[in-house]
């Protein structure tokens, strides 16, 4: 369960220009794998357009031999809507053999008038075979749904079809529709729910059906319906259980679904653990005022056996999580599973492999003389791009080093993302776990103290430093294959960790728990 990663700071954009087709090699991630693994990932961040924002990505693969497509749809902001500020839906492909991006297009925008006149967003796409789905006579092979509205809040879920990946014909009226005030209201306020968001769509036959989940906030549930044909079969409606999931303050964080047909499991992923951080107040570049992060910094993935995801009766399990400070990213956020041309997981030469295509804010988190107050502004949406990241079932592992910049004269100690241009590779203490297992439960943090002193705790509040993020699982106790001790130590400027008792000379702080061989 190792996350193999690789993440790229100014990998190439490919942008479309006068409808001129456009593409580009992939370039060399500027900030590479900093767990010494023994393979890579293709991760890719690439900005869709010069304006403003990308967010809510979805992702679909598949193709004959040798000719290998993953389809992009995300949500961003396009001028070719003209006088509108608003949410459109855009598309690339990448082919995995060469590397190389296509062109930019749009795929939906809002249409005046209709009930999406204000925004479309969420994509969800999957491939079958829909006949007649919207009355014009013609089968289609590609579905899209998508959340839209009049002005951003009570939204409906509607779908549009299309035989090339970019050119789609809407149906007329939503397919799902939140029921009308007072009943998808804010209690206080009286003011309308976002209402349904977050679609993610399974074809169950390979034909019409397809399986609809979606994010229902009027109730704050999630929900799951049968499309057929591009009409939805009534009495179908079943409310997927939240067994397993943590509480939280905000009940529906959006959740995208996936299923594994080869193990039986049903994938989940989104941001339970996801309350921004707070920061200094700061004034955005459309002059608003903000005292927190955008976004969410972490994201979890999940899993659950299919009996139990109607029914409850065998609860979600976590299985990784993306945080800052794994990925370095100050937010990742809307994440989604690239899945098949059905809407499963189970890609050829992907599979058991996860690959989650995600949000993130496009400046890395800095390795000196940062502050909070620094940090918040680079989460502005006016900065959001498209990143992915792979988990790898029965990889549990991340390996915990330690680095050092002569520099700064500070340590950092972390299983996740360095800036290897400041800090050097020192030594590997030892591995701690992903998630919990068996005894492996104590929890350590990874945390910043502005500017620049890094430090891990046990604590999941940072002592109140900044909390970047998980670094894994060590155990209390020493005992075979876990005996290598972990100690808080401290300078007279910043923090370390170190396996001497004595904390090689510095003051100790106390025994944060054992690491893996």
């Amino acid at each position: 369960m190792k996350l193999r990663w690789v993440m790229a700071a100014g990998a190439a954009v490919v942008m479309a220009a006068a409808g001129v087709l456009v593409s580009a090699t992939l370039a060399k991630p500027a900030h590479a794998d900093t767990t010494s693994l023994d393979d890579v990932v293709l991760s890719h961040p690439f900005k869709g357009t010069s304006e403003i924002y990308n967010y809510a990505p979805t992702a679909v693969q598949g193709g004959k031999p040798g000719s290998v497509r993953r389809h992009y749809y995300w949500c961003g902001y396009d001028k070719g809507y003209s006088g509108h500020d608003s949410d459109t839906i855009l598309t690339q492909s990448y082919d995995p053999k060469t590397r190389t991006m296509s062109a930019l297009s749009v795929a939906l925008t809002p249409s005046r008038g209709s009930w999406d006149s204000g925004n479309v967003c969420n994509p969800s796409v999957v491939m079958g075979t829909f006949k007649n789905p919207i009355g014009d006579g013609k089968t289609y092979s590609i579905a899209l749904y998508y959340a839209g509205s009049t002005g951003g809040n009570h939204n409906s879920i509607g779908v549009a079809y299309s035989n090339d990946w970019h050119t789609f014909h809407k149906r007329a009226t939503p397919l799902l529709s939140p029921p009308a005030p007072p009943a998808c209201t804010k209690p206080k306020t009286g003011t309308p729910k976002y209402g349904y968001g977050q679609p993610s769509a399974y074809n169950r036959d390979g034909q019409g059906k397809v399986w609809l989940f979606y994010d229902d906030t009027c109730v704050s549930r999630y929900k799951r319906v049968e499309i057929d044909n591009g009409t939805r079969v009534a009495g179908t409606t079943a409310t997927v259980t939240v067994n397993g999931f943590p509480k939280h303050s905000r009940p529906s964080p959006g959740l995208e679904f996936a299923y594994d047909s080869t193990a039986h499991v049903w994938y989940a992923v989104g941001g339970w653990d996801t309350d921004a951080r707070p920061s200094p107040p700061w004034t955005n570049p459309r002059g608003g005022k903000e005292t927190h992060e955008h976004g969410a910094y972490t994201f979890q993935l999940y899993k659950i056996a299919e009996g139990g995801l109607v029914t409850g009766s065998s609860p979600w399990s976590e299985v990784t999580r993306v945080d800052t400070n794994l990925v370095g990213y100050e937010s990742s956020t809307i994440p989604t599973i690239v899945r098949g041309l059905h809407g499963n997981v189970n890609i050829a030469d992907v599979y058991p492999n996860i690959v989650m295509t995600f949000g993130v804010t496009n400046t890395h988190r800095p390795p000196a003389s940062s502050t909070i107050a620094k940090d918040a502004p680079t989460t502005d949406k006016s900065h959001w791009k498209i990143s992915e990241i792979t988990w790898r079932p029965g990889h549990p592992l991340r390996p915990f080093k330690r680095y050092y910049s002569d520099s700064l004269k500070r340590h950092e100690v972390t299983t996740g993302y360095v800036d290897t241009s400041t800090f050097a590779y020192q030594k590997t203490l030892g591995s701690l776990y992903e998630e919990p297992n068996g005894d492996a439960t104590v929890a350590l943090y990874g945390c910043r103290h502005d500017p620049d002193d890094y430090l891990v705790t046990t604590r999941a509040d940072c002592e109140g430093a900044k909390r970047l993020g998980l670094e894994g699982y060590a155990f209390p106790t020493s005992g075979p294959g876990h005996d290598i001790p972990l100690y808080r130590c401290k300078t007279d400027s910043h923090h370390l960790v170190s396996t001497d008792p004595k904390c090689e000379g510095w003051t100790g702080e106390g025994l944060l728990g054992y690491a893996h061989d």
